[in-house]
């Protein structure tokens, strides 16, 4: 518990700086949309935009101009997905990765701390800065539209739906994240080994959306599973990609574990 109480600490700036950007982009999010979009009438981005380029959004399917097929395109933007993902990076990076760099680690082990506890505890404060960030996120949608006078307000469960398949994909990282962390010596190592994997698969995805060749390589990554047009075009969470998430995130995180209790440190 202690280990706990002293990550959480650890944490607390970044866990709060990123929750309350999250929440920020989601209420101007829907302020842009009655500002910009509502008022154009006519679907901006379909208008401007290739067709190779609306098909990787999703806006082929969803007319950017409703409210749903504006929904489909943020939940996916850039801005908060480097939030999104950029928070277990930093987190497991700092909390596992910097206690071998400085040294501190072995201190920790004499004091008859586990080493299991310390890999647990890193997951579980990750897990609830991700769950924070995305009910910020939820929140600002919800409430951003409202302030916004946004007409109809969007839909409270398809909504969630989307912030859900968000955390999935956060939490499938995290677990990736984790079994980096735990491997390497310097943090800025495990940061490069966390990022460039990141970058390549999301944008190799962009290019299965019109380069057959790429497609066929795109299902074995993890942005494939990540479809928020789907959620909503379903209504529903995708069964197979929930399993691929959770797979993901529960192999990483076993990953850490096995690591950390095999691994020699010089005390």
């Amino acid at each position: 518990m202690r280990i706990l109480i002293e990550h959480l600490r650890r944490t607390a700036s970044l866990g709060i700086l990123a929750t309350l950007g999250a929440g920020i982009f989601g209420a101007i999010a829907m302020r842009s949309f009655a500002s910009i979009v509502m008022p154009a009438g006519t679907d901006i981005l379909a208008a401007s935009l290739p067709k190779q380029f609306q098909a990787a959004l999703g806006i082929d399917k969803l007319p950017f101009n409703t409210l749903n097929g504006f929904l489909g395109v943020i939940i996916q933007h850039p801005f908060l997905l480097t939030i999104m993902l950029g928070l277990p990076i930093t987190l497991a990076t700092g909390l596992l990765t910097r206690e071998v760099e400085t040294g501190t680690l072995p201190l920790l082990l004499v004091r008859r701390v586990g080493r299991m506890q310390i890999v647990l505890s890193a997951a579980i404060v990750m897990a609830l800065w991700t769950l924070t960030a995305s009910v910020a996120v939820y929140v600002g949608i919800v409430y951003g539209a409202q302030w916004a006078h946004v007409t109809p307000l969007p839909d409270r469960v398809m909504t969630a739906r989307l912030v859900a398949g968000l955390v999935m994909l956060s939490l499938s990282v995290s677990g990736c994240v984790l079994a980096i962390s735990t491997i390497n010596n310097e943090r800025g190592e495990a940061v490069q080994w966390c990022l460039v994997p990141l970058l390549i698969m999301y944008v190799w995805n962009f290019l299965a959306s019109f380069w057959p060749q790429a497609a066929q390589v795109a299902k074995y990554l993890l942005f494939h599973y990540y479809a928020p047009v789907e959620i909503i075009l379903q209504g529903q969470l995708d069964p197979q990609s929930t399993i691929v998430f959770a797979g993901v995130g529960g192999a990483g995180l076993l990953i850490a574990l096995i690591v950390y209790w095999r691994r020699e440190f010089n005390l």
